[in-house]
């Protein structure tokens, strides 16, 4: 259980946990809806949460690009490192 708790709690984990259950609801979903003495409204109920959880990987996405855009703009346009090889005689 701490193996699981310590994934989520990073990214990446988050991630794959995300991604693999929306690709299994996917699967399953497609197999029951297309089934044809399975449960359509299981399948298509399945194939919903796919596409909810594939809209939150995106919405993820876009937070990991707005920590990456702070982390870069606290560091900077390196304004005050010189370029290799100025002023060492090259």
């Amino acid at each position: 259980m701490d193996a699981v708790a310590n994934a989520l709690e990073s990214y990446r984990g988050r991630d794959r946990f995300v991604r693999t259950v929306c690709y299994s609801s996917r699967l399953l979903g497609g197999l029951l809806a297309v089934q044809a003495g399975g449960r359509p409204e299981l399948g298509r109920r399945l194939l919903l949460i796919a596409q909810q959880l594939s809209n939150c990987r995106a919405t993820l996405r876009l937070f990991d690009d707005l920590s990456m855009f702070l982390y870069s703009r606290g560091y900077g346009l390196g304004g005050t490192v010189r370029a290799s090889g100025e002023g060492d005689g090259a």
